[in-house]
C-alpha cells in the first residue's frame, strides 16, 4: 500500500483551476455540462487556498449538522460538487400524465416531467413506459 501526505497551505495563493479541472473531470461528462459545473464548483469556492480550506470547513460543519459527520476530502468535495450541479435541490417544474390505463396490479401510465437540475439540461430524454425505457 503507498500514500501520498501532504499539508495544504491555506494562504492568499492563487488556486490553479486549469491543471486541477484536467484531474477532476469525469471522463463520462458532457464538456458543456462540465464547463457550468466546474464554473459553479470555482465560484462557490474562491480563488485562493485559503477560500478551498474555508469551503472544505464550511462543507464539514453542514455536513456535520445534517447528521453526516465525515472530515474526509473526498466526501466534502463530492457534496460542494453536488452543490455545484444543484442536487439535491431539484424542483419539478412541468409535469403531466400523457395516457393512463387501469391494469391488474400496477396501472399502465405514460408521464413526463420537466426539472431545473443543470444535468437534465445538457441532455436529451428517453421515453419510459411502465418502468422500461423506449
Amino acid at each position: 500500500m503507498s500514500f501520498n501526505l501532504g499539508v495544504l497551505k491555506a494562504d492568499a495563493t492563487p488556486i490553479d483551476w486549469a491543471s486541477l479541472e484536467t484531474r477532476m473531470k469525469p471522463a463520462d461528462m458532457a464538456a458543456d455540462l462540465w464547463a457550468v459545473i466546474w464554473n459553479n464548483f470555482k465560484a462557490s469556492i474562491g480563488t485562493t487556498w485559503a477560500d478551498w480550506l474555508h469551503a472544505l470547513d464550511n462543507q464539514a460543519h453542514l455536513m456535520t449538522l445534517a447528521g453526516q459527520t465525515s472530515s474526509n476530502p473526498a466526501d466534502l468535495l463530492a457534496a460542494l460538487f453536488g452543490q455545484a450541479v444543484g442536487s439535491p435541490y431539484h424542483r419539478t417544474l412541468a409535469a403531466a400524465v400523457d395516457a393512463q390505463a387501469p391494469a391488474p396490479g400496477l396501472p399502465l401510465t405514460f408521464s413526463r416531467f420537466a426539472t431545473d437540475g443543470l444535468e437534465h439540461r445538457f441532455t436529451i430524454g428517453r421515453s419510459v413506459a411502465a418502468g422500461r425505457t423506449i
